[in-house]
């Protein structure tokens, strides 16, 4: 996972994606969850988290949420944001090994993070760290975008 890349474009990624419309996806989420999990999640778990947007919409909406991200830029940004608010939560992880201590009802992944599982190891290893980190009837909502075949740096 390049995470330097992500460092370096923290402080405009927003702007490079002002086009995406966090409350309809947020809704969309909602809708999700009422239909896979039959009950509203208290905790959700925000993988691959970038700058908390949704994890901000989500604890807007009386979510208690931490955002999990491999790049301390983009936290920054994400608890700039946050700041003076307890929820939500950010900590710095890899999504394809961390250990929180403690389970969710809800995790997701969003704005193409999944994509940046390269391989059959990290997918599982993702796959397998999200599932601890689920309550026994929890869901996982992930964006699935095409699969990249190398990480992202650069132009291109």
């Amino acid at each position: 996972m390049v995470v330097g890349l992500f460092d370096r474009i923290a402080e405009y990624y927003d702007d490079l994606h002002e086009d995406v419309d966090y409350p309809a996806e947020c809704t969309l989420l909602e809708r999700t969850f009422a239909r896979f999990l039959h009950r509203r999640p208290t905790s959700i778990l925000d993988l691959g988290c970038g700058t908390g947007s949704h994890a901000l919409l989500l604890a807007e909406r009386e979510y208690r949420v931490t955002g999990l991200d491999a790049s301390a830029g983009m936290l920054r940004v994400a608890r700039r944001k946050a700041r003076g608010r307890r929820n939500p939560a950010f900590v710095r992880g890899d999504m394809r090994r961390f250990d929180l201590g403690r389970t969710f009802d809800a995790a997701i992944c969003m704005d193409g993070a999944y994509t940046h599982l390269l391989t059959s190891r990290d997918l599982l290893a993702h796959l397998r760290t999200v599932r601890r980190h689920l309550s026994p009837d929890g869901v996982y909502v992930f964006e699935f975008a095409q699969a990249l075949k190398t990480e992202t740096e650069g132009p291109g």
